[in-house]
């Protein structure tokens, strides 16, 4: 069982960052086309445009669950203290984000450490 969810939490994580590469290429590629034109050629800067001395900063990338294992394990230690809590009862004991708590009991659920009952709002969650 433990090199099955090793496995598990390697593909989790394997996934996470795939996703990362590929929207990152998503956003290379609309930004590359908003500076040509239809014909391929580059258009025209707009009138007051192109001159600003300002920077552009890089986007940041989103954090997630996977950069913090400290709330992975307060959500696991929420859901054994609590048994079939549903996801908005969780997000108000731990005072977490609504995307921390999703992208974590998703973990969770894909390492085989959680199990789910119910379906929408009424699921419920409980520790294997």
């Amino acid at each position: 069982m433990d090199i099955e969810m090793r496995l598990t939490r390697a593909a989790a994580v394997f996934a996470e960052e795939l996703v990362a590469i590929v929207k990152a290429e998503i956003d290379r590629d609309s930004q590359d086309r908003r500076r040509v034109g239809r014909a391929g050629a580059t258009r025209a800067p707009k009138a007051g445009r192109g001159t600003s001395t300002k920077s552009v900063r890089p986007r940041r990338r989103r954090r997630g669950v996977g950069d913090s294992e400290a709330a992975l394990a307060a959500i696991l230690g929420a859901i054994k203290k609590n048994p079939g809590l549903r996801s908005e009862e969780l997000r108000k004991r731990l005072d977490l984000p609504r995307r921390t708590l999703i992208a974590g009991l998703a973990r969770l659920r894909l390492a085989g450490r959680v199990k789910t009952k119910g379906k929408a709002r009424g699921t419920t969650y409980r520790a294997t």
